[in-house]
C-alpha cells in the first residue's frame, strides 16, 4: 500500500509540474501590428515615407514620418486601441519609448515575454537593440520579425538565421531592402523611413544565447556581436503581451 501511495504521489506531482509549466508557456504572438505595418509598406511611396520627427502615421492616407522605435510604437497603438499614450507611459515610463527602453522592458518582461531561444521566435516578435551612440548617449533600433528561417551552421558552431523584418531606418538593409534605390548617384540616395529588409541573427547553441546580428544579408555586411563593448550591439527578442503584468 505504501508503494502504491508513493507511486500515486509521484504521478500527481508530475502532473502538477507539467500543468504548471504549460500554464506558464509563452502565448502565441499577436500579429495585428505586423499585419498593419506590412499593409502600410505596400502602399507607401518614397514621397510619403519620411525619416524624421515628430513621428506620425496616417494609416488611411498611407503616409508616415517615423524614426527609431516609434514605427513599432505607433503600430501597437493602431492595432490595439487600448494601448494609448497614457497606458504606455504607465507601463514603460514613456509614451514614445526608444529602443533602449524596449530593450530594458523586455529584460524585465513588463508587457513582454523574453524569447531567449531562437527556435521560439515567431512573426510579430521584436528584436530590440541597445548600444552606445555619439557622445554619452545610448541608442538602438527595433526590428519587427516578419519571418525567420535557418540559414546555415557557421564554422564557429553558431546557427545563423535569416530574418525578414519590418522597421524604420535611414539606412536600408542591403539591396533586397524595399527602400534600396539602385540609382547612379554616388552615394545613392535611398528611401528613408518604414520598409522591409533582411538581417542575419546568430545563435550560440552551446551557451543558449544570441551571438549577434548583421545589418543586412549582403556579402560584407557589418556584423554586430551581442556585447556592450566597442563595436557590439546588445540585443534581446521580445513578444508583446498586453495581458502580461
Amino acid at each position: 500500500m505504501a508503494k502504491l501511495a508513493l507511486t500515486l504521489s509521484t504521478l500527481t506531482a508530475a502532473v502538477a509540474l507539467t500543468f504548471s509549466a504549460t500554464s506558464q508557456a509563452q502565448p502565441t504572438t499577436p500579429t495585428d501590428h505586423l499585419d498593419d505595418l506590412e499593409a502600410l509598406v505596400s502602399v507607401l511611396t518614397p514621397a510619403n515615407n519620411t525619416w524624421g520627427s515628430p513621428c506620425a502615421i496616417d494609416w488611411l492616407a498611407g503616409t508616415a514620418v517615423t524614426n527609431g522605435a516609434c514605427a513599432f510604437t505607433l503600430s501597437l497603438a493602431h492595432a490595439y486601441p487600448t494601448v494609448t499614450s497614457t497606458v504606455r507611459l504607465q507601463w514603460w515610463g514613456a509614451s514614445n519609448p526608444g529602443a533602449p527602453v524596449y530593450y530594458d522592458q523586455i529584460g524585465l518582461e513588463k508587457k513582454f515575454w523574453s524569447i531567449t531561444d531562437v527556435l521560439d521566435v515567431l512573426p510579430g516578435d521584436i528584436v530590440a537593440t541597445k548600444y552606445a551612440g555619439s557622445g554619452s548617449s545610448t541608442t538602438g533600433t527595433i526590428f519587427v520579425v516578419a519571418e525567420i528561417n535557418h540559414e546555415l551552421t557557421l564554422p564557429s558552431g553558431n546557427e545563423r538565421y535569416r530574418v525578414d523584418i519590418v522597421d524604420s531606418t535611414s539606412s536600408p538593409h542591403g539591396s533586397s531592402d524595399s527602400r534600396y534605390q539602385a540609382v547612379s548617384s554616388s552615394p545613392p540616395v535611398h528611401v528613408q523611413g518604414i520598409g522591409t529588409g533582411e538581417i542575419f541573427l546568430d545563435f550560440d547553441p552551446v551557451s543558449g544565447t544570441y551571438a549577434g546580428h548583421t545589418w543586412s544579408t549582403s556579402t560584407g555586411a557589418t556584423y554586430y556581436p551581442n556585447t556592450s563593448g566597442s563595436g557590439g550591439r546588445q540585443l534581446v527578442v521580445g513578444r508583446f503581451d498586453e495581458l502580461k503584468p
